[in-house]
């Protein structure tokens, strides 16, 4: 019976952390990608963020969030310096990729985000899955690098990115 009062309790906790902002560990967060048309991924670094979330209440979330755009590695240096180049990303220019969401709502077990992605010059609406496991938020989309002027593919669909962020939470 104690263990049923204490897990309960526990779960009460948990539900109530997540009514406030979510402190988040902006230091391990990690930004991942897969860019299908070359199958090449890599990391951008860099995470900022705010999130205040409450799994019973999603509609009144507020979730956003960047990264630096100087800090994509995909482990190849000379093919790092052209991405980040006026060729691609011109993160001289662009230096921070954003999210920033406009509404999020539960569907299954999972919430869906919808906001406004920018990269470089251009803001865009995309969906984003958002998952809680193993005490991390996990965020989920496809983009097509093409939309954001970055398009190293001549077929629309060989730009296809997959973004996955994983965000601790402390």
């Amino acid at each position: 019976m104690k263990q049923l009062i204490l897990f309960a309790a526990l779960c009460c906790y948990s539900l109530v952390s997540f009514s406030q902002s979510i402190k988040i560990d902006q230091t391990n967060a990690k930004v991942t990608f897969y860019f299908h048309g070359d199958k090449v991924d890599g990391t951008v670094a860099g995470f900022k963020g705010a999130i205040q979330f409450d799994p019973s209440k999603p509609e009144s979330a507020s979730i956003s969030g960047s990264v630096d755009a100087a800090t994509l590695n995909t482990g190849n240096k000379a093919r790092d310096k052209h991405l980040k180049s006026g060729d691609f990303f011109e993160v001289e220019k662009y230096p921070t990729m954003r999210f920033k969401a406009s509404s999020v709502k539960k569907e299954n077990d999972d919430f869906v985000l919808v906001g406004k992605m920018t990269i470089k010059d251009v803001t865009r609406e995309e969906k984003f899955s958002m998952s809680i496991q193993n005490g991390s938020l996990i965020f989920k989309s496809t983009i097509n690098s093409a939309d954001y002027g970055i398009m190293k593919k001549k077929k629309r669909e060989d730009s296809i990115v997959d973004i996955t962020i994983v965000i601790p939470i402390l």
